[in-house]
């Protein structure tokens, strides 16, 4: 999991990954639940959920994505903004 500050309208991005398409929704459920509890909010925006191979959040200053390896690995998030400040979160 990487916290990622980046420059456009979100201030964080969340990387995170589930090993099949039913682990992606199952942490998407899990980020909309807690937030919700946690925060009173909800997300602007869910994208991918359908086939939860990929799925965005949008919570407009923080966007969460959440893959399985494969792509997560293809799209590699994490050096689009390689001078951002990453927070590696233990599993």
């Amino acid at each position: 999991l990487e916290l990622r500050r980046v420059l456009f309208r979100s201030q964080y991005m969340v990387i995170c990954e589930g090993n099949t398409p039913t682990q992606v929704g199952a942490l998407s459920d899990s980020v909309w639940d807690y937030v919700r509890k946690e925060l009173s909010d909800k997300p602007i925006s869910i994208d991918g959920e359908k086939q939860a191979q990929w799925i965005g959040m949008d919570y407009g200053t923080v966007l969460v994505h959440i893959f399985i390896p494969e792509l997560r690995s293809y799209y590699n998030l994490e050096n689009l903004w390689a001078d951002s400040k990453v927070i590696r979160v233990p599993d």
